[in-house]
């Protein structure tokens, strides 16, 4: 493919470069939903201080906002992130940052990553863990292994290898399930790996 560079692997659906995600980013903002199943794991957690790695156009972020969070989204499409600050709550930060080698200043009390690992996750997983506060919970969803025709099969995680990122934490869910997922400007129910842990204290 014209532009795709050399050793990058393609997908039926994309590659994961910042030039793909530039051009997802490209033309009308995407609207993206609040993750599925964000509502759920934050009802139990009393607000503080929350990181989205890989935002996007930051959905999750404004909704963590408005529930009372102080939230940091990062994501390496200077597009999105502009997009996400366009439309900022109180209480909401955007920065360009690839979670490849991002480090976070401070630990988080609330760390989600939805849908934004793919082949990045050996470098991405280990700070997500690390940038849990003590107490603090993390959240994780991304296509499983047993997706077909999405992403390569490199790009697939399974809940087994979300649970060992996240080793000495306390698992408060790590399952496959099927859920609705916008991708591409439609929906589509896909079997997603979810995984929520939380650091002891």
């Amino acid at each position: 493919m014209e532009g795709v560079a050399e050793g990058v692997t393609v997908g039926e659906h994309g590659y994961e470069t910042p030039d793909y995600w530039e051009g997802v980013y490209t033309g009308e903002p995407w609207n993206w939903a609040v993750d599925a199943l964000l509502p759920e794991v934050a009802a139990g957690l009393t607000p503080g201080n929350a990181l989205d790695i890989g935002c996007g156009e930051g959905q999750n972020c404004r909704f963590l906002a408005e529930h009372g969070w102080d939230v940091l989204g990062i994501d390496f499409s200077p597009t999105a992130i502009g997009r996400a600050r366009e439309r900022a709550v109180p209480g909401t930060t955007f920065v360009v940052a690839d979670a490849r080698v991002w480090e976070p200043d401070d630990p988080f009390d609330l760390v989600i990553s939805t849908y934004a690992l793919g082949s990045r996750r050996d470098a991405v997983l280990p700070m997500a863990a690390g940038a849990v506060s003590p107490g603090g919970t993390a959240y994780v969803a991304e296509f499983d292994e047993s997706t077909e025709n999405l992403w390569p099969p490199e790009d697939l995680v399974s809940v087994d290898e979300l649970i060992d990122a996240f080793e000495g934490f306390d698992l408060l869910r790590a399952e496959v399930v099927n859920l609705r997922h916008q991708h591409d400007r439609h929906e589509k129910e896909w079997p997603m790996a979810v995984v929520v842990a939380r650091r002891p204290v």
